[in-house]
């Protein structure tokens, strides 16, 4: 049975985050992207207005002050048709609510410390029990509660805490309250946050400037989106400990950070003058004297570039198997610096424009008035003048089989995740979906019981190459892929899994061309003759290759002020490929193309419209030459819904060889889009629900296709194609038949 109305879904995950800065605002981004609905709550009306073009729920309140926002709440959530019983859910197998405090430190002058945060978590408290609200609270401290001691000494959970700036100070007093509530909580200390955006004292080092930084005291830090990771970790399952120190784990010296700065970017090395600094009154040699006990311990303030301890995350490590995408700062700052000439140059340019300075240090003594390049409103925050018909496509025509989604990589084996989209796939006529995760190692196995020990008929997988296997990744010569049996392993690994009926096909990432490499460091071909049999045996076997070659055009192009997807690759500075490190787009997708040539009897599904849904021209005459390539459009309706006549007539010449694809796990609001966009002739909407528009700054119109063509796209062709949908779908029209 298929429910066309929001009223009837099962109780939502809800996440009040308190305080949407820097990293409330990523948090709830990441919590709303799973499906999870977010009130956000900010002391400011424009704010909140920021915060609803966002796709939050905004309630406007101080926390510290004596009005009392339960009323706001309950109000916000019926209008916003959120079920009430979601506040206190019976299900106890539901993920629980969480309320993420991540309020900034600061203490405004007159104010003692102590009561900066304590008085805002009392009121706060006072309206969660008023409307019964059952949730984690999760609470961002600072390690800059540890007591300073011996230069480097090790700091974990347990460590002296004795802070000695008022921040510190006040978030000590908010972990003596939790201490002493009843409340399950979770307290996290992270080390120095950086990410985009937030690099201290960038425009000193460029500048050549004198920083008033020892070199040799101890940095520790975590980047934005790793802290965000973890964060979203210990809101799930149960409660390990209530403490948890975050770090990268690395602890470089500040002279060490600078320095790779500076030579990353061709700067002038930095000049240190060790600053003049107040330390704690302890006796350095030994901490014996300091307490553990937060209400103890009061030291001068000292600066905080003059910090000297290391952190230790083994708790952490111990109690979530967490991942860092960063896992030191130069790999952070690797994927941020990509960026800094183009920003530099756009800075520039608004200098030139404004008769003003922009600094680039978020931290700078002096900062000087400029124009935020982010301050430019977006098409989606824009209000058009336009009227025109707007039509709600709750579920698809037809059912569906989704041949791109990826439930390990974004979906991370979460098996909440993963009920609450199945129970979404059926709100939507999904019958079927491709996860692409099925990397040909112990994790398949371990892919397909998460996937089918309770939901077999929803699922099939494909499979994937682990190049690099054992190997260190610095270390192409040490990789599997260069081992003389790679290629044979591989092909009698698919035999194998085939004849289990564990994987429907072979998927290829964009990885393959543009960054796995041979044993000397070039990159690897995508039409090296070596992985002739592995093309030969999908074919052999029926099972199709889906392969994501090269990126949207964009991504090759100078990332400067005239590129249309600047804002993305801003974001994103790795996704940009230019250089003569990085072959042409052309030339990858040539190589892709006499792979296809040279095999007839494989067939092969080229991800995200082969990667030319800018030219439509060029793509048809792939089709036109090559009768074994397909094609899905996953993350490409950006591109599609702005040439909407010239989309329309392929999607009508080609219906044989298109199919659908969404790059999900997204949010229902996600795919909706999708079908609105194929199914509607409606004109001049967004193709993201996020904000800004992550895929170029405009909006789309529908292709209005007939049903017979929508039929074919949604699940023919991908019937036709790939074993073991057609008995899914099947089973799918029995079960979903209305009654």
């Amino acid at each position: 049975m298929f429910n066309s109305t929001s009223d009837s879904q099962p109780n939502p995950i809800l996440r009040v985050v308190v305080g949407c800065g820097y990293v409330g605002q990523r948090t709830a981004e990441r919590w709303k992207n799973q499906g999870d609905t977010v009130l956000a709550v900010t002391r400011s009306n424009d704010r909140a207005a920021q915060l609803a073009a966002l796709g939050f729920l905004p309630i406007v309140w101080d926390w510290k002050s004596q009005i009392n926002p339960a009323p706001i709440i309950l109000d916000t959530l019926e209008k916003n048709k959120v079920p009430l019983s979601s506040l206190s859910p019976s299900d106890t197998n539901r993920a629980p609510n969480s309320l993420l405090i991540a309020v900034s430190h600061a203490v405004p002058e007159g104010l003692p410390p102590e009561e900066q945060h304590v008085q805002g978590l009392e009121n706060l408290q006072h309206a969660m029990n008023q409307i019964s609200f059952a949730c984690r609270w999760i609470y961002l401290s600072t390690t800059g509660v540890f007591a300073d001691g011996i230069p480097g000494a090790l700091c974990d959970e347990s460590s002296p805490v004795a802070p000695s700036r008022p921040g510190s100070r006040a978030a000590l007093a908010a972990e003596a309250w939790f201490a002493k509530s009843t409340l399950p909580n979770v307290i996290l200390r992270p080390s120095g946050i950086y990410g985009p955006n937030r690099i201290p004292n960038l425009a000193a080092i460029r500048n050549g400037e004198l920083l008033e930084i020892d070199p040799d005291s101890i940095l520790n830090l975590i980047h934005l989106d790793d802290l965000v990771a973890v964060i979203d970790s210990v809101s799930k399952g149960s409660i390990q400990h209530s403490l948890y120190c975050v770090c990268d784990g690395n602890s470089p010296t500040r002279g060490e950070y600078y320095r790779w700065i500076a030579q990353h970017m061709n700067w002038p090395e930095p000049r240190f003058a060790t600053p003049q600094t107040t330390i704690p009154i302890t006796d350095a040699s030994t901490p014996k004297n300091l307490s553990s006990n937060p209400a103890d311990g009061l030291h001068k303030p000292r600066k905080r570039s003059a910090g000297n301890k290391r952190i230790d995350i083994g708790r952490l490590k111990n109690d979530y198997s967490i991942s860092f995408r960063y896992p030191s700062f130069k790999e952070g700052l690797q994927a941020i610096t990509s960026a800094l000439p183009l920003l530099l140059s756009v800075f520039s340019l608004l200098s030139f424009c404004t008769n003003t300075t922009p600094s680039l240090a978020q931290d700078t003594s002096k900062q000087t008035t400029a124009p935020n390049i982010d301050s430019i409103p977006s098409s989606s925050e824009r209000t058009p003048s336009l009227k025109v018909k707007s039509t709600d496509v709750l579920q698809a025509m037809h059912p569906v089989v989704d041949v791109h989604t990826h439930f390990f990589i974004k979906g991370k084996h979460d098996p909440e995740l993963l009920d609450r989209y199945v129970e979404m796939m059926d709100r939507n006529r999904i019958a079927v979906c491709v996860s692409l995760d099925g990397q040909l190692s112990e994790r398949l196995a371990q892919h397909a019981d998460f996937l089918w020990t309770k939901h077999r008929d929803r699922f099939v997988i494909f499979a994937n190459m682990d190049f690099q296997g054992s190997g260190e990744t610095d270390d192409p010569k040490s990789w599997d892929c260069q081992k003389p049996n790679f290629v044979y392993s591989i092909v009698e690994r698919l035999r194998a899994e085939v004849k289990q009926k564990r994987i429907s096909g072979l998927k290829f990432f964009k990885d393959f061309g543009l960054r796995y490499r041979n044993a000397d460091g070039t990159l690897i071909q995508i039409d090296d003759p070596r992985w002739d049999p592995i093309w030969e045996v999908c074919g052999e076997l029926q099972i199709p290759i889906l392969i994501h070659t090269a990126d949207p055009s964009a991504f090759f192009r100078n990332i400067e002020p005239i590129n249309e997807r600047l804002g993305e690759l801003r974001n994103h500075p790795e996704w940009g490929f230019i250089g003569t490190e990085f072959p042409s787009r052309s030339e990858l997708h040539a190589a892709r193309n006499r792979v296809i040539a040279k095999h007839p009897k494989t067939t092969f599904i080229a991800a995200h419209f082969g990667n030319d849904a800018e030219d439509l021209t060029e793509l048809s005459t792939w089709l036109e030459d090559y009768p074994n390539l397909f094609v899905e459009f996953s993350s490409r309706i950006n591109e599609l819904g702005r040439q909407p006549f010239t989309s329309q007539a392929f999607f009508l010449r080609f219906a044989d060889r298109i199919l659908m694809g969404s790059d999900g796990p997204f949010p229902e609001a996600r795919l909706r889009i999708y079908w609105r966009f194929l199914e509607t002739n409606d004109e001049y909407f967004h193709y993201s629900e996020k904000s800004p528009p992550p895929q170029g700054d405009w909006r789309i119109y529908g292709l209005n296709l007939p049903s017979d063509v929508l039929q074919k796209i949604y699940s023919s062709n991908a019937t036709r194609l790939i074993p073991g949908i057609k008995e899914r779908l099947e089973r799918f029209a029995v079960v979903s038949k209305p009654e």
